[in-house]
């Protein structure tokens, strides 16, 4: 039996707008992301350069919210999948494949991967149990990937593909955050704080001692750009919105800003990047975000208005 407090809390007027408001800032943030990430990693920076420099300035800013007040009272268990899910081993994993599959692709499958196990495990753990509506929302997601999975297999090949299933596995891991912060309570900024020096403490001296750094051939520019788009937008400020969002709209529903991620992502891959969509991808993309937007309850809440 689910506790009271932690089932889905109500989608009142006021907590749609505000989680949407919150949801969306977190979107102009991480549709920035694979982007920057992508061309980090198409020019002069190796996958653990970018990890290193997103984790050693998001560590160094939040260290103090950490030593100020420890774990939050949440225990550290949920520091540890707070972490899976939101910080070092996601980015990793997610970077290496951006290195295989377009920068679209992941704004695509993670989003609504995300959703599709936010969804699941809010039924298993919250007793959250999706309404018709947002069950066929769920398959058509489902149908959008499989577009883009087969347009990744007969039009890039089966290295695209393994990229493309990377994406799955890192929305695997953010919908492991979305449920551990809506099960947990913890507080936006504290989850952002925990994160970002849980995973500067392991991966910062494991990066230094046995990876390959390559920091200092790489231009100061895009050591700042990196810095920027990763450190502060994507591994403070958009975690700090994500937080906020769960707690207002639930876990079932906290990925209601995915909608607006692969839309994101395409549109500024396209002058950025040069990668074009193709026609399948594109038809993907939108039975993907239509599907986002029936599972997330929001045409339901439309027409209750």
């Amino acid at each position: 039996m689910a506790r009271k407090d932690l089932e889905q809390p109500a989608l009142e007027p006021e907590n749609l707008a505000l989680g949407v408001l919150y949801g969306g800032l977190a979107a102009l943030a991480w549709g920035l992301a694979p982007v920057v990430m992508r061309f980090s990693v198409q020019h002069d920076m190796a996958p653990g350069d970018v990890v290193a420099v997103r984790f050693a300035v998001s560590g160094i800013l939040l260290l103090p919210v950490v030593l100020r007040r420890g774990s939050g009272g949440i225990g550290w268990l949920p520091c540890l999948l707070l972490t899976c899910g939101a910080g070092a081993p996601v980015l990793l994993i997610t970077i290496i494949g951006l290195t295989m599959a377009p920068a679209g692709h992941e704004g695509v499958i993670n989003a609504s991967c995300t959703l599709l196990f936010s969804a699941a495990g809010a039924w298993w753990l919250l007793h959250d149990r999706p309404d018709g509506t947002r069950l066929a929302g769920l398959a058509v997601i489902v149908l959008g990937i499989a577009l883009i999975g087969w347009d990744s297999l007969s039009d890039f090949g089966l290295e695209t593909l393994e990229g493309d299933l990377i994406f799955v596995g890192s929305g695997f891991l953010w919908a492991v955050y979305t449920l551990t912060a809506r099960v947990s309570g913890v507080q936006p900024l504290q989850a952002a704080a925990l994160v970002a020096v849980i995973s500067s403490l392991f991966y910062l001296p494991l990066y230094l001692l046995f990876g390959e750094p390559g920091l200092l051939d790489v231009p100061a520019w895009e050591i700042a750009m990196v810095a920027v788009a990763q450190g502060v937008l994507s591994g403070i400020l958009a975690i700090l919105f994500y937080t906020r969002a769960i707690h207002m709209l639930g876990a079932g529903r906290a990925a209601v800003f995915n909608a607006m991620v692969p839309v994101l992502v395409l549109i500024i891959a396209y002058p950025t990047l040069g990668e074009v969509p193709t026609w399948l991808e594109l038809l993907g993309v939108a039975i993907v975000t239509l599907g986002m937007v029936a599972a997330l309850g929001l045409l339901r809440a439309r027409r209750a208005e």
